[in-house]
């Protein structure tokens, strides 16, 4: 027998030998609705969304968060935490700024909050509409869920965003763990 032979001979029965091996199970990732990860009645903050134009102005609308309050008040397993809650705790700590993610954080929790939702709407040259979504969990710090959708043509209509949003929830209120 020759080296070769025998060196081939070895590589094949390792081949054989891994290939034979039980592959490792990959966990799937288990979704299910909010209703079934949070308690009924867990708190939620819903912020006013960033809207970011083409010239890259940033203004904060109401309209689109109070939009999402009104979805969750409808489905009634999650209580939302009210603006008005939100901004007299703000005005009673005397915090001026809310552009700052661990300010709108520690405000919710003060509040009740467990939950928050930040929105963001970008509207780019060309006449394109980003929406995005995100729930952080203020406890563990983490994201559990977030969508985002993109719009081409845009969103020419306060209207229009509004409904947007609103076909959005179900797919933010997905959770996959």
């Amino acid at each position: 027998m020759s080296y070769r032979y025998l060196l081939s001979c070895i590589t094949i029965v390792i081949f054989l030998l891994t290939g034979c091996a039980p592959s490792a199970t990959v966990s799937q990732r288990k979704c299910g609705p909010i209703s079934q990860i949070y308690e009924k009645g867990t708190g939620i903050a819903v912020w006013d969304f960033e809207i970011t134009s083409p010239t890259d102005d940033v203004k904060m609308d109401r309209s689109l968060a109070n939009r999402i309050r009104k979805s969750i008040n409808k489905e009634g397993h999650l209580k939302s935490v009210t603006r008005d809650r939100l901004y007299l705790s703000l005005q009673e700590l005397n915090l001026n700024d809310l552009t700052d993610e661990k300010t709108r954080l520690r405000l919710g929790e003060i509040t009740g909050a467990k939950l928050m939702i930040f929105g963001q709407v970008f509207q780019f040259p060309g006449n394109t509409t980003l929406i995005n979504l995100r729930l952080k969990d203020i406890e563990t710090g983490l994201f559990p869920s977030s969508t985002k959708k993109n719009y081409d043509p845009g969103l020419s209509s306060m209207s229009e965003l509004q409904k947007a949003v609103e076909e959005m929830m179900p797919e933010l209120f997905q959770i996959c763990q």
